[in-house]
């Protein structure tokens, strides 16, 4: 037992007892009375043989009864407390932040650094073999991103302490919001309730989150932050890449420009040399200076590189940081996959001959100025093929070769397998019903100005005289309609995940004055770059570790790699057009691994960090949930307060001096 206020006791001490022992060392100076007789009271006749003001006290029930209670009292204002995270049958959650942040290099062990998250393990470590020893059953959570119990209530601490040791670092932003219900489900399991004192919750962690745990729910268990890490105040070397784009030059589509953001957590300027490579060969490295960090934010720098990639081909932005002067390492390089400008093929599955007449349209068919467009944009290769070539295309297999299908007036007997653009033509999931009744032409009434088809473009002053009503077949076609006439809709796109995405125009362009204004040739571009992703924008992929990974069928295992070890082969399951390699929540380069015969790898994964919060690698002593704050513990152990239990005592004493106090009197 320890106390966790001594001074108060030492104090309470000095006063209490020189007053219960005055009490019984003081006599009283009585008046001298002459009397007749003492016969009556020879029983204290001890007390008036001597009338000095001190004398010897006499052993009694009450004394050692007022002794104790003076000393349950004093004991009570120390606060009397028993060493343990728990007490007695009690219940201890420890809960461990593994976010990109505890892997910073600011702790020690023998005078060699060591991460964040190993120190918060060997802490929570300790703190469980304490609770085991005053008979506490332990739970352990962690959490990155998300949280996950890694130990359920068990008394067995040596389990316990094996869980805290398997677990491993992320690079992921730390969500303390997820952690928090994890631990109150916990709680809400043990029938018990939130507030009581048979749990306590130890928070390891650094104690900086995102801006949301602010918000989190003030309810729950108490619960103590145990601060790892340098303090608060030490400051944070460390360097890291936070941002990271790529975007095609509009005057050159081969072309692509590498944008990264560099930030800079310690309060000095730092130089340091900037590499960018192409699969493997460093084609630029230049010095550039990172501002200090400032009072409330980082320092930040921009920085720009160019390239021309063949394909597609891993672009890498790395840091020439001193390890011993930078606390994470996850954060010191960024990739992405870069994509080549490939013009698309596309496959112009025409009209039929007899369409036109059949219909009777106009001679000068629209077909005509349709074909004229794309030859004047060169969207791509374009390959004119007629409806029964088409099918061929479909039956043999051929159409993988090609990235779109435009379809005018003709309807395909299966879903195209390629993303596709129908004018006038119906598909299998979207009936076209027949066209409404010839008459003067109709505006357009509303369009969707925000789709990528539509921002740069106005539909003002087309004129379209007669369209299709529609009607979808099966429940789960879900086309949008992005532009509507008087007559109903009159543009409608479908974009589903794992599913080509699909462009139809309800309308036969020789009932419009549509192909005649600039605004239609701006509108295929779009089509065309919306349909194969060849849009300016659309020049790289990569994954952060919070998102989950996609990749084309495959059952190639992958492992990560780059100067780190290599993570357990991940295999995916190759069922559906998408196959998903699940969220990788360390950052670095994953590629797949095969037999050298093996061909048609999948491209390679890159995954980064990207995190300010994690990169500033700060640490706090204070973290704010709802109305409450938590305060970082001096110490692992939390001792159980016991001073209640000497203030039942005291009061037991209590009860009984008065019992023995009546008695005497009686007697």
């Amino acid at each position: 037992m320890t106390f966790l206020a001594p001074t108060s006791a030492i104090l309470a001490a000095a006063v209490v007892l020189p007053l219960l022992v005055a009490m019984y060392l003081l006599k009283l100076r009585r008046r001298p009375l002459r009397v007749s007789s003492i016969l009556l009271w020879e029983k204290f006749g001890s007390d008036i043989q001597v009338n000095v003001p001190l004398a010897r006290p006499r052993a009694s029930w009450l004394l050692l009864l007022h002794v104790l209670i003076a000393a349950a009292l004093i004991a009570a204002v120390g606060r009397p407390a028993i060493p343990g995270a728990a007490g007695s049958g009690g219940k201890l959650i420890v809960v461990i932040d593994r976010s990109a942040s505890m892997s910073a290099l600011d702790s020690t062990r023998d005078e060699a650094r060591i991460t964040r998250l190993d120190e918060a393990k060997e802490r929570a470590a300790a703190a469980i073999q304490q609770a085991a020893a005053s008979s506490a059953v332990v739970a352990v959570v962690t959490f990155g991103s998300a949280a996950q119990v890694v130990r359920e209530f068990s008394p067995d601490a040596a389990q316990a302490v094996r869980a805290v040791r398997e677990i491993a670092p992320s690079d992921q932003p730390g969500n303390f919001a997820a952690a928090a219900d994890v631990v109150r489900a916990l709680v809400s399991s043990l029938g018990e309730s939130e507030s009581g004192p048979g749990v306590d919750v130890v928070l390891f962690s650094d104690g900086v989150f995102e801006a949301s745990a602010d918000s989190t729910e003030a309810g729950g268990p108490a619960m103590r932050l145990v601060r790892v890490g340098a303090p608060p105040a030490n400051t944070k070397e460390n360097l890291g890449v936070v941002s990271l784009a790529a975007r095609r030059i509009e005057s050159d589509l081969e072309a692509v420009e590498v944008f990264a953001r560099l930030q800079n957590a310690a309060r000095e300027p730092r130089i340091v040399p900037v590499s960018f490579a192409v699969s493997g060969q460093v084609l630029e490295t230049r010095t550039v200076t990172v501002p200090g960090a400032g009072t409330d934010a980082a320092g930040e720098l921009a920085i720009t590189f160019a390239c021309r990639p063949q394909g597609r081909q891993l672009a890498t932005v790395s840091l020439g940081v001193d390890p011993s002067r930078d606390l994470l390492a996850s954060d010191n390089s960024a990739s992405l996959l870069l994509k080549g400008f490939v013009p698309p093929r596309i496959v112009y599955v025409t009209r039929p001959s007899t369409a036109s007449a059949a219909n009777g349209e106009s001679t000068l068919s629209a077909s005509f100025l349709l074909q004229g467009v794309l030859a004047e944009l060169r969207l791509g290769e374009l390959n004119r093929v007629t409806q029964i070539e088409y099918e061929e295309l479909v039956a043999t297999g051929q159409l993988r070769f090609f990235d779109a299908v435009l379809f005018e007036g003709s309807k395909p007997s299966t879903t195209p397998p390629l993303p596709s653009l129908s004018i006038n033509a119906e598909l299998p999931e979207l009936e076209l019903l027949p066209p409404t009744r010839d008459g003067p032409g109709r505006p357009v009434l509303a369009w969707s100005r925000s789709h990528p088809l539509l921002e740069y473009i106005t539909l003002d002053g087309i004129i379209v005289s007669r369209s299709r009503p529609i009607r979808e077949v099966g429940p789960e076609s879900a086309f949008a309609v992005l532009a509507r006439g008087e007559t109903g809709p009159l543009l409608l796109a479908r974009d589903r995940p794992g599913d080509p995405r699909r462009i139809v125009l309800t309308f036969d362009l020789a009932d419009s004055n549509w192909p005649i204004e600039p605004s239609f040739a701006i509108f295929l571009n779009a089509s065309v770059a919306w349909l194969t992703s060849t849009s300016v924008a659309d020049a790289s992929r990569f994954y952060t570790t919070i998102e989950p990974v996609t990749i084309t069928p495959t059952t190639a295992a992958f492992e990560r790699v780059g100067g780190t070890p290599v993570e357990p082969p991940i295999t995916p399951s190759p069922a559906g057009p998408q196959s998903s390699l699940g969220v990788l929540d360390r950052a670095g380069v994953y590629l797949a691994t095969g037999s050298p015969e093996a061909s048609a790898l999948p491209d390679p994964v890159a995954v980064n960090l990207l995190n300010p919060l994690e990169s500033a690698a700060g640490t706090s002593d204070r973290l704010i949930i709802g109305r409450r704050t938590l305060s970082a513990a001096a110490s692992t152990p939390a001792p159980l307060e016991i001073w209640w239990w000497f203030l039942v005592a005291a009061l037991g004493f209590l009860i009984v001096e008065w019992f023995v106090f009546t008695r005497s009197a009686r007697a």
